[in-house]
């Protein structure tokens, strides 16, 4: 509408202008150079015009244009605003709407007046991002290892070195079944076996895998050698040995060179390193019964922890180094004890007065140990706490003898 209006407008001030001036004469006059110097209305001089009777009379000025051209200009404004209504409602008329088939010409249809609304645009979907899949994790099957060894054997057959896990289960030999080997202990690393074999017609200390395989005679020596220990590093193996006439203590390189003897006389046997390499306790018979005793690495600086008319035997030192677990007939039958380090405030673990339990060896965390027993009949590995509150038989056969324990670190 306010085009239409305009238009009329503008038509109508062209055609009275047109009828009114000239317009040639009214751009001649116009400065274009200056658009602002407009030009002023020229004053009409008066002219004389002769009336009938002879009379002149004298023309007046004629009107100024502005306002006559405001007036003109607010009736076109009326004039198109009334024509603008009357077309803007000759649109807003409803449009016919075609009878449906089945309805005959000439039958008034009904008029719809409802507004019509077009529908929401559809929202095109915003693909997601495709991620890029994060690769499946193959499933391994974690094998589990043996943690513990020990000596097994049927009733008459030969000693056998075992592994099993640490609940008990999957019991298998590791041996080669031609003598008996007896005593095993773990590596540091957990990846070899220290134990003492007669598969040569003496015991002699050997070091093979945990599968049983490559095993190696590092004694080597026509004497009996036993009990044998790695060092904290796994660089270095302590045993007793009767070689010089009684059981002495003896260092050796794991791989069976420069052989150390450490004691000298009284029947030492079982040495055991202290975790941070520095010290070894054993069982010593220098004072008339087995008793025990540490020292130095190098043999020095001996001393005895315990003082007792029984005796004393199986020392082991605890993960930290703060106990000492042995075993001790001080009782009467064989019991698992607990030290401190310096031999004070010993306590029975073990506490079974109808049976024997010896071998005593700590777990790498230092809350349990096993120890081997004959409480239910035949010798069995059990696991307790350290403060001996239970103790689980973990081999738990009728038929054949568990003995010598062993946890792999």
């Amino acid at each position: 509408m306010g085009a239409l209006s305009y238009r009329f407008a503008v038509d109508l001030f062209r055609h009275w202008t047109a009828h009114h001036y000239a317009l040639d004469d009214i751009l001649a006059e116009v400065n274009w150079l200056e658009p602002a110097n407009r030009p002023q209305p020229v004053a009409v001089q008066e002219t004389e015009e002769a009336t009938a009777d002879g009379e002149t009379i004298p023309e007046k000025q004629r009107a100024p244009m502005p306002k006559l051209l405001m007036g003109l200009s607010v009736v076109a404004i009326v004039a198109a605003l009334a024509l603008g209504g009357i077309m803007l409602s000759e649109r807003l008329q409803p449009t016919p709407v075609a009878p449906p088939d089945g309805i005959a010409t000439g039958t008034a249809a009904p008029v719809s007046f409802a507004v019509e609304t077009k529908a929401a645009p559809t929202q095109t979907p915003i693909p997601e991002p495709t991620l890029t899949p994060t690769p499946t994790a193959p499933i391994v099957v974690a094998k589990s290892l043996p943690s513990i060894a020990y000596m097994a054997r049927k009733q008459g057959g030969l000693w056998q070195i075992f592994v099993m896990n640490t609940d008990g289960s999957n019991p298998h030999s590791i041996s080669d079944g031609t003598g008996d080997d007896t005593s095993p202990v773990w590596s540091p690393n957990g990846r070899q076996l220290a134990f003492v074999s007669q598969r040569d017609g003496n015991r002699e200390v050997y070091v093979m895998d945990i599968h049983g395989q490559d095993a190696q005679n590092i004694t080597n020596n026509p004497a009996d050698d036993w009990t044998p220990a790695w060092s904290p590093d796994g660089a270095r193996i302590a045993f007793s040995s009767n070689r010089t006439g009684g059981w002495e203590i003896f260092t050796i390189d794991a791989d069976g060179q420069n052989l150390t003897q450490l004691t000298d006389g009284g029947s030492n046997i079982s040495p055991v390193w202290s975790p941070d390499g520095g010290s070894l306790v054993f069982s010593s018979k220098r004072d008339g019964n087995w008793e025990i005793y540490t020292m130095r690495a190098d043999g020095t600086a001996l001393r005895r922890l315990t003082v007792n008319d029984v005796n004393d035997l199986a020392p082991v030192w605890s993960p930290d180094g703060k106990l000492i677990a042995f075993e001790t007939n001080v009782d009467g039958d064989v019991e698992v004890y607990v030290m401190t380090a310096a031999g004070g405030n010993p306590r029975n673990i073990s506490q079974n007065p109808y049976a024997n339990d010896h071998g005593p060896v700590w777990a790498p965390g230092g809350q349990q140990l096993l120890f081997y027993s004959n409480r239910d009949g035949n010798w069995d590995i059990y696991l307790t706490d350290a403060g001996g509150r239970s103790a689980i038989n973990m081999t738990n056969t009728a038929d054949m003898d568990e003995q010598t324990p062993a946890w792999r670190p």
